[in-house]
């Protein structure tokens, strides 16, 4: 993969129309983001960072730069390029000119033109097909996998959400925003005087006593899983309901729609895959961490749904070619 292009702010700031209100795609505690057109054409996404602490702005900047280039995983979004330029000006302070210096500092990654997950759940949940709520769940956990086990030291990214988990059309999803993402160096459950994460996407461990391990990525894609299958309200019937008849709740409105495109062991095959869905983000999102699964345990379900569909639509294959 190639490095990230050195950019300058002047460059930037013409592609982004001066990053104007109108161009403004999202905005954080660490600063706002632009859609831009570089001058090949290609649409970039511009993350300005906010100038009011320098000490502050320039350990974020540096934080999310490290963390993205460190990391490279086709569900991952990619750096392009960065700039960090100090300049000199003058500016009226108290009636005078005094010579000031502004530090700009600026990523620039590539643009998903779908948005976020965010933008996609509603209580209906049915905005996105099963096809591409399977493609956002296995995308993101492939790359919970690779960040957790495939770079030699334990990486959590520490935010995952829907508002963090940005949509194209070739891959499905990709995971974005790795401002709060942290490298230790042991894979141990430690106690931070960080904060991490989002209300409601945070586990409770983190909420009552600080803790950090990899199970923290693990209960807020539990999370997210739920609310992409079941709804954005799920949480309020989650503890109310067991969650056997929780899951048959969920897997009989899936099949209400998978049946007018699928029949017979096809359809039940997606119908299990809803299950199994389901049931995974129940079981991430367990309040006691030592319940929840591995990393490497929910894939492997994950792709054994797979195998099923796969081995469904051969059969259905056959019995179509020989009914002809």
């Amino acid at each position: 993969m190639e490095p990230p292009q050195v950019l300058t702010y002047e460059l930037l700031e013409s592609i982004t129309g001066g990053f104007s209100k109108e161009n403004q795609i999202g905005s954080g505690s660490y600063g706002a983001v632009y859609l831009g057109t570089m001058p090949n054409g290609d649409k970039v996404a511009v993350k300005k960072f906010h100038d009011s602490s320098p000490a502050r702005d320039d350990f974020n900047f540096k934080t999310e730069f490290d963390n993205l280039t460190r990391v490279h995983h086709p569900h991952i979004v990619k750096i392009v390029g960065y700039c960090y330029e100090e300049k000199k000006l003058n500016e009226l302070h108290q009636g005078r000119l005094v010579e000031v210096f502004k530090i700009y500092r600026v990523l620039c990654l590539e643009y998903l033109p779908k948005g976020s997950l965010k933008d996609y759940l509603s209580d209906g949940f049915y905005n996105l097909d099963w096809h591409t709520c399977y493609k956002i769940i296995k995308g993101i956990f492939e790359a919970i996998k690779y960040i957790h086990l495939e770079l030699g030291e334990a990486f959590y990214h520490l935010d995952i959400k829907p508002g963090n988990i940005l949509l194209d059309e070739v891959v499905g999803a990709k995971l974005a925003d790795f401002g709060l993402s942290k490298v230790f160096h042991e894979r141990l459950t430690r106690t931070t005087d960080s904060s991490y994460g989002t209300r409601g996407y945070r586990p409770p461990e983190f909420v009552d006593r600080n803790h950090v391990s990899e199970k923290f990525d693990i209960f807020s894609m539990g999370v997210v899983v739920l609310e992409l299958v079941t709804g954005p309200k799920c949480y309020l019937e989650i503890d109310d309901t067991p969650h056997p008849e929780f899951i048959d709740q969920a897997q009989k409105k899936w099949r209400a729609m998978l049946c007018q495109k699928y029949k017979d062991s096809l359809l039940e095959a997606y119908c299990k895959q809803v299950e199994k869905c389901v049931e995974i983000g129940l079981k991430c999102a367990e309040k006691n961490r030592k319940m929840r699964p591995e990393i490497r345990e929910i894939i492997d379900q994950l792709n054994e749904t797979e195998s099923c569909i796969s081995m469904s639509d051969t059969v259905q294959r056959d019995k179509t070619t020989r009914s002809t």
